[in-house]
């Protein structure tokens, strides 16, 4: 996900050990949906967390923003006791055909009971999903969404739960991490330390927040 011009998020386990990237944006369509697929452009592996399943990347030493325009986005941390209502849009390789592969959003529910100690997002999704937990390979690295705020990346589908479920680290954790936090401070993203719930979530459409991140959505397909 595109957090910033120069800045791209994803899974650590997604680039692994490596150094260095290639990532493609996702080029919006006339209606602001996710369209083409842009040019290859190469990137750095620029933090990893140690014990949390994100990364950053950025441009390669010389190399132009990722992308010339991009609203740096908000991040906001889960809060109250009711189940919140979250979206995601990946690439499983259920969707995968011989020529492509395509986007999957997905609508979940996360519940503050759930996984509390090991701070982490239980996503029981509600919408369309792959029959088998292998169908859901891709999708990591996909940004979770409370909202209009970013709240989590997608990590894997957890063992011994069906394949309604998929896990997130918390997005917020970034600012936890000093080199993480700079970062983002250098690309306008600040650590407002917002706390989001079911009610502000549920005060926004269903589908139409999806609006303003469309222009901006740019999930990397990262390679080694």
């Amino acid at each position: 996900y595109l957090l910033a011009p120069g800045l791209v998020l994803t899974a650590r386990h997604v680039v692994g050990q490596a150094k260095a990237a290639s990532v493609r944006l996702l080029t919006p369509d006339e209606d602001g949906l996710p369209g083409g697929v842009g040019a290859w452009q190469d990137a750095r592996v620029a933090w990893t967390g140690a014990s949390r399943d994100l990364a950053l990347l950025v441009p390669q030493a010389g190399a132009a923003t990722f992308r010339e325009v991009a609203t740096p986005v908000a991040i906001a941390r889960l809060d109250g006791r009711e189940p919140v209502r979250v979206d995601a849009l990946g690439f499983p390789r259920a969707l995968q055909t011989p020529t492509h592969s395509d986007t999957l959003h997905l609508q979940a529910m996360v519940d503050p009971w759930s996984a509390v100690r090991s701070d982490v997002l239980l996503l029981d999704v509600r919408t369309a999903r792959p029959a088998e937990d292998d169908g859901w390979k891709g999708l990591s690295g996909a940004a979770v969404f409370g909202g209009d705020r970013l709240v989590g990346v997608v990590e894997a589908v957890p063992l011994r739960l069906d394949d309604s479920t998929l896990r997130a680290t918390p997005a917020h954790v970034l600012f936890a991490d000093t080199d993480a936090r700079a970062l983002l401070q250098a690309a306008g993203i600040g650590d407002t330390q917002q706390m989001i719930d079911a009610s502000y979530v549920e005060r926004l459409p269903p589908g139409g927040h999806w609006g303003g991140l469309r222009e901006r959505y740019a999930r990397a397909v990262v390679t080694q």
